[in-house]
């Protein structure tokens, strides 16, 4: 009886072992459950009345405690920053707003980009996103859509 006793502890703790070895190994296949790190974006703009803007780089960080900043590759306007949430398994919504400025330097408004992002892999996501152009008193003067893709820098 001890004997059967001692076989059948053994093999519940090698079962476990392996159970908790397979969890691991299904954990590492998951992609990334979270925006944290910094990611390369490539953003392209959907054609408007006014013309068919080419694509454009963005790198943007997204930091543990929900914040998100944005550089571009776009001379017009600051840097950007603003929030990000989860809003399921693996899709987000971000919004950032940035100051935007003329030739001189001067300042002629704000843009405000409201984003939903799709994981697609361990380190790339898709999105897409409504872009508002804003004048210094705050009325919206020109808006577009546009779809990206990100790749997590460093990986």
């Amino acid at each position: 009886m001890k004997r059967q006793l001692v076989a059948a502890t053994a093999a519940l703790a090698l079962g476990a072992a392996g159970v908790t070895a397979a969890q691991a190994e299904g954990e590492r296949a998951l992609p990334h459950k979270s925006l944290a790190g910094v990611w390369v974006v490539t953003v392209d703009p959907a054609a408007t009345p006014a013309g068919d803007p080419p694509p454009f780089e963005s790198t943007l960080a997204y930091s543990s405690d929900h914040v998100v900043s944005e550089i571009t590759s776009r001379a017009v306007s600051s840097a950007g920053l603003g929030r990000w949430r989860k809003t399921g398994a693996q899709t987000f919504g971000t919004s950032w707003w940035k100051y935007r400025f003329d030739a001189t330097g001067a300042f002629v408004g704000k843009t405000v980009v409201t984003e939903q992002i799709q994981m697609t892999g361990e380190d790339d996501y898709s999105a897409s996103s409504i872009t508002r152009i804003v004048d210094p008193s705050g009325a919206v003067v020109a808006q577009f859509t546009s779809a990206a893709s990100g790749h997590r820098m460093g990986s």
